[in-house]
């Protein structure tokens, strides 16, 4: 009997499966613009919470600059401060004859290579003791100055 109906309505069995495979996909359709809707809004939100947390890092961001760019001119104040008054200390030596051994009253011992009384190389010992003081006092400032950047 089903054969006979089969045989009978043969052109009626593609259309079924056309009905049912259109059924099949209009449903399927429906659930994938569904689904696409649901990941957009998601992407949506998505979006917006990344450019929230964007601006609030652009925000630390220039916080954590101005306040690098405060610790460097604080920095470089105290630097400039202390080598002027390094060239000035200095400076002063070498006009006041300070930075002589003091041996300036004394005469010349005979048959020696070099007189007792040699302000050229009071002054030779003076510019390497200035030199020196101004390096460790840069060597000392940038150690500070990394510190600080640093902790904040």
């Amino acid at each position: 009997m089903i054969l006979t109906l089969l045989a009978r309505f043969w052109y009626v069995i593609p259309i079924l499966a056309l009905m049912a495979s259109t059924a099949y996909y209009k449903h399927d359709a429906k659930n994938e613009h569904t689904e696409r809707v649901k990941v957009e809004a998601a992407f949506e939100l998505f979006k917006a919470e990344v450019e929230q947390v964007g601006r609030a890092q652009e925000a630390k961001t220039k916080a954590t600059i101005a306040n690098q760019e405060r610790i460097s001119n604080e920095t470089k104040k105290s630097a400039d401060a202390r080598v002027a008054g390094i060239l000035d200390r200095y400076k002063r030596m070498l006009n006041t004859d300070k930075g002589n051994s003091g041996s300036g009253q004394l005469p010349a011992v005979p048959d020696t290579t070099r007189p007792v009384d040699d302000s050229a190389r009071d002054q030779r010992l003076l510019e390497v003791l200035r030199a020196a003081d101004l390096q460790t006092g840069t060597l000392i400032d940038l150690q500070n100055w990394v510190k600080s950047q640093a902790s904040k």
